[in-house]
């Protein structure tokens, strides 16, 4: 078990992944300060309905991009380790902040490549009938779910779920079935917007044979 102060955000950071952040509160101005000086992490678990989530991610400060004169700051964060909120401290001893002795999530990889050969050709699929011109670049290094998680059109509520989620082979199982489920319904909606743009066109009908 780990202390860690916590930095709760109404979004969910997953591992691997790299966030801009503006740093403008008291309390939160006072943990980066700290976390700089100290070249130590922080939490940043999901903030959702008035209430601080269990599960969030371990982040490091990668690059402090600017400092300005009354102490506000821009900086970059890098997501690292899941981990569970054990027992949650609303203030640190002499602090502005919270902070919670954690556990370090352990992630399971056993991943079926068929799992990520189905979860990219479904994501593409999803960007064909969205419009989008993007190709996906697999990062060995990081899991895929974690790689696509915000473009696959979640709720906040889904996006934590999927953190919760401690093996790789079970999140694409969830990214599949969410998939499997809004392809068809993005699809007819592409079709309706073809019927809106030929409405009032003159179209030339095939013959009928009766």
């Amino acid at each position: 078990m780990r202390f860690l102060p916590l930095f709760p955000l109404p979004l969910v950071v997953y591992p691997g992944e790299t966030l801009n952040l503006h740093i403008f509160e008291p309390r939160y101005k006072e943990l980066i300060g700290d976390c700089l000086a100290g070249q130590s992490s922080f939490g940043m678990p999901t903030f959702m309905s008035e209430y601080i989530s269990l599960y969030g991610t371990e982040a490091s400060i990668i690059e402090l991009v600017k400092k300005y004169k009354n102490g506000e700051m821009d900086i970059s964060v890098k997501g690292d380790k899941i981990f569970k909120t054990v027992n949650f401290h609303k203030k640190v001893a002499g602090k502005l902040y919270s902070g919670a002795d954690v556990e370090i999530i352990t992630d399971k990889d056993t991943t079926k490549p068929d799992q990520k050969k189905e979860v990219l050709e479904k994501m593409e699929e999803l960007f064909r009938f969205a419009g989008i011109e993007k190709k996906l670049k697999v990062n060995p290094e990081q899991h895929l779910s974690y790689m696509v998680a915000h473009t696959l059109g979640l709720t906040l509520e889904q996006e934590y779920e999927m953190l919760t989620i401690k093996s790789e082979e079970k999140r694409l199982k969830f990214i599949i079935d969410h998939l499997t489920k809004i392809l068809p319904i993005v699809s007819e909606f592409e079709k309706l917007k073809e019927k809106i743009k030929m409405n009032g066109h003159f179209r030339n009908y095939p013959k009928l044979k009766y």
